[in-house]
């Protein structure tokens, strides 16, 4: 089970079960709201909306309601040498360094929102990629530990 998070939603992500994620804008930061609204998600992290409450504030940016949500962060995908994929393993990651930028699976090795040193748990094992390195890679979902 991801970490759970009090935060604000749009009126379209208030539904139980939508998923979302979040890209902040430098204007956001200055919000009076960013606090409750962002300042506990992270960027490139995905949350499903457990659970919507009756309360709504406006956003002066999109000056529309926001609302009071239970959200819950999903696990990530990312690419793993083979060795290290092991269900149920905790571990601390360390990011995949790949200039094949034309590599189907180039996001999973660098560019997920993992940060190296993070403390991860193996969820589920995916399936092995081929990698243009050579490196045995498996996609795997994994959750970060807080």
């Amino acid at each position: 089970m991801g970490k759970r998070v009090v935060t604000l939603v749009t009126r379209v992500q208030a539904r139980k079960d939508t998923v979302f994620s979040i890209r902040v804008l430098p204007r956001c930061r200055r919000c009076e709201l960013f606090k409750i609204c962002m300042g506990k998600l992270r960027e490139g992290m995905r949350y499903r909306v457990l659970e919507v409450r009756n309360t709504k504030h406006v956003c002066p940016l999109i000056n529309d309601y926001m609302y009071v949500a239970l959200v819950e962060e999903m696990p990530v995908v990312l690419a793993l040498e083979k060795g290290k994929a092991i269900n149920g393993v905790t571990m601390q990651y360390s990011k995949n360094y790949c200039n094949e930028v034309r590599c189907a699976y180039y996001s999973y090795c660098v560019n997920n929102p993992i940060l190296d040193g993070e403390k991860i748990k193996i969820g589920k094992l995916l399936k092995s990629i081929p990698c243009p390195r050579g490196l045995r890679l498996v996609l795997v979902e994994a959750e970060v530990l807080h």
